[in-house]
């Protein structure tokens, strides 16, 4: 074994220096492909590329049970993805959740009085006890919306339920409106 692999090594060594650069070029770009494919592989069953759009690169956990952009700049009358990852902690199955907009400050602590200036749309979900769901929504300002830095809850629950916000999973989300 040892006299085959010193003969396979003066035939290399004894080789035109051209021949040697292709060949080592050869595994280098055999090696790049196969760590591609296999990261590739195991990343496609992990993150979807509006979720990493997004930032959002993790799924919501008990130790983090909403997940979204808490930092946003948009132009009056402007819309844009947005989402938002929930782990529902309760005891009981969240029926018809949905994540939605609830009261908005501005920067001289006056609430938004009319909560159609800012609207996050999404489609509703039922969400177990224990499970993780992620909402794919548009979020948008109104055109009358004064620009300005606003900061609101969002909150994952029942549509048009008026929440004591630590029911449910909530976080805070800054808007930052501009001309």
């Amino acid at each position: 074994m040892v006299k085959i692999i010193k003969k396979i090594t003066k035939r290399i060594i004894k080789t035109d220096p051209d021949v040697i650069i292709i060949l080592v070029f050869a595994l280098i770009v055999s090696a790049f492909v196969f760590l591609k494919i296999t990261f590739l592989s195991w990343s496609s069953n992990e993150i979807d590329p509006f979720w990493a759009s997004l930032g959002i690169l993790q799924k919501a956990h008990p130790d983090n049970p909403i997940i979204f952009p808490h930092k946003l700049i948009l132009k009056r009358g402007e819309s844009a993805d947005f989402g938002v990852r929930v782990y529902n902690e309760l005891n009981l199955s969240l029926e018809d959740a949905i994540p939605f907009i609830h009261k908005c400050i501005n920067v001289n602590n006056e609430f938004l009085l009319d909560d159609r200036m800012i609207t996050l749309t999404t489609t509703k979900a039922t969400i177990n006890s224990g499970e993780e769901h992620g909402f794919k929504a548009k979020i948008k300002v109104s055109e009358d919306l004064a620009p300005g830095m606003y900061v609101c809850a969002l909150v994952v629950g029942a549509e048009g339920y008026e929440p004591y916000v630590s029911e449910y999973p909530y976080g805070n989300l800054v808007i930052e409106i501009t001309d």
